[in-house]
């Protein structure tokens, strides 16, 4: 009798350096643990989503820092496991089996390796936590809470796409402690 092989998709944007990682990592796993299955990975997979669950096979690893795709996949009749970042509060966690990135180690590795070059004045920029990804908000908190825990003096940048109709939208909106700067400060 043969065992049956697993079809696994991965919904991952392989445009993004980080979904690629974790394609890789996927790939070690297999390699490593000589696992059965059968991996398709759907180039660009928003052109197909009106048939999705058709196509799904017997499980599904998937970008869940996509909010869009976390939509895609709720009530799927296949096992499903997420991959993103990680949340503030606990209760957030979507309710799937979820792979979250260590977020507090992340920046305290960045902290350390800038500080470690000779950095002594350090900046956060991130695009506005609104209407952003899960993993965009909680890292703006996190990098802020860091910093307040950590006693460090920094400055916190939020920046916003320009709009295509005037030339005068502006494009970054300084903050300092979070609170608003009157004017572009000098770094």
């Amino acid at each position: 009798m043969f065992k049956k092989r697993y079809r696994i998709t991965l919904l991952f944007n392989a445009n993004k350096v980080y979904d690629r990682q974790v394609v890789e990592g996927v790939g070690e796993y297999l390699q490593a643990s000589q696992s059965d299955w059968d991996i398709f990975i759907e180039e660009d997979f928003r052109c197909r989503i009106d048939n999705i669950k058709d196509w799904l096979g017997d499980g599904v690893i998937a970008d869940f820092d996509d909010r869009n795709i976390e939509q895609l996949l709720r009530n799927v009749q296949v096992p499903l496991v997420g991959v993103g970042g990680s949340y503030h509060r606990e209760a957030d966690y979507p309710p799937v089996h979820y792979i979250a990135t260590d977020n507090h180690a992340l920046v305290e590795a960045a902290f350390m390796h800038l500080k470690e070059k000779g950095l002594n004045r350090f900046a956060f920029y991130g695009l506005p936590a609104e209407g952003g990804s899960v993993g965009r908000r909680n890292v703006n908190r996190l990098s802020a809470s860091w910093w307040r825990r950590n006693s460090i003096k920094g400055w916190c940048i939020r920046g916003w796409k320009p709009r295509r109709r005037t030339g005068n939208t502006p494009r970054i909106a300084w903050r300092t402690g979070c609170r608003l700067c009157p004017s572009r400060p000098g770094l």
